[in-house]
């Protein structure tokens, strides 16, 4: 399912006109000062890793223009996409417009709350880096045991979050995974 959203979903509409002609390139391409949209391969290996189902309710933060939000869509029942810059969020609803993309809401504003009014969600996905896991997005989990995954720039050498629970923290550096409890008490 996920090779063919990629496959049928027109990348392109998704960026800015500047940027169309790499639109297909395994870059990660800068669609706003200092946001990306994901290289393709990484955007396909993050999904897959999380084994969407049809039956769920995804929660993207920092979606940019949408484009992961609508290769999800093509996966899940309902995917809501939760962006800080209101002209990256309004780019995205025409992109997804555009691209005919009905299952995906748009929604602007801080990403430190996460979105409650659409809330619970089963996965929640960060497309960046955080330095502290919000507890919005925790309490807008459906259960104790959905991840909030987090997709970050890997340099050679650094740790990166890899998932992160109400419980734990699963730190990656190429093969190597460390897990940290967060609450001892739980």
């Amino acid at each position: 399912r996920i090779i063919n959203a990629m496959r049928t979903l027109p990348r392109e509409r998704f960026m800015p006109s500047h940027l169309r002609a790499m639109a297909y390139g395994d870059l990660d391409l800068e669609v706003a000062p200092g946001r990306f949209l994901l290289r393709p391969r990484v955007l396909a290996k993050l999904i897959t890793a999380l084994a969407p189902q049809a039956r769920e309710r995804w929660l993207e933060i920092a979606g940019a223009t949408g484009y992961g939000a609508a290769v999800l869509s093509e996966c899940l029942a309902e995917a809501h996409t939760l962006e800080s810059d209101a002209s990256l969020s309004f780019a995205a609803r025409a992109a997804l417009d555009g691209a005919g993309v009905t299952k995906v809401k748009t929604v602007s504003t801080a990403v430190d709350l996460g979105w409650a009014e659409a809330a619970p969600y089963d996965v929640i996905l960060l497309n960046g880096a955080a330095e502290i896991v919000p507890d919005a997005w925790l309490d807008q989990l459906a259960d104790g045991d959905a991840p909030v995954w987090l997709s970050v720039g890997d340099e050679a050498g650094a740790w990166t979050v890899d998932a992160i629970t109400p419980e734990q923290v699963r730190l990656r550096n190429g093969d190597e995974v460390a897990e940290l409890r967060l609450y001892e008490d739980r």
